[in-house]
């Protein structure tokens, strides 16, 4: 068994209403179906900061709501060591595609963007 753990601390939850005003005004979105996600350098975070939206509109009931935002931040405590770039960001992943999503292609998703904030940053 891997004795690494994988932490997602409270800190890591973006909260502050600025900072999200800031990111979704933010010009650097990149479309990965399902998910378009959103990214901002800051120099005055200690950690990365992240935002799971899953719009009402989309999904209905809470049940399913629910279920794809803890998928996303499974995957992406998981995943998260994978950002090597030297500043903090702030990343949101909200919800595009209307049909109910697997793991995997949520996964596949948010690896995609990984790979293309550390090329790009």
């Amino acid at each position: 068994m891997n004795s690494k753990k994988y932490p997602f601390p409270k800190s890591n939850r973006l909260c502050s209403k600025i900072l999200i005003d800031q990111l979704f005004n933010s010009t650097k979105v990149l479309k990965c179906y399902p998910l378009l996600c959103s990214w901002l350098e800051d120099e005055n975070l200690t950690v990365h900061q992240i935002l799971i939206v899953v719009p009402k509109r989309l999904f209905k009931k809470a049940v399913d709501r629910n279920r794809i935002k803890r998928q996303l931040r499974e995957i992406w405590r998981l995943n998260q060591e994978k950002l090597t770039v030297n500043k903090k960001i702030l990343i949101s992943y909200r919800q595009i595609g209307k049909d109910k999503q697997t793991y995997l292609s949520l996964e596949a998703a948010v690896l995609k963007s990984i790979r293309t904030i550390n090329e790009t940053t």
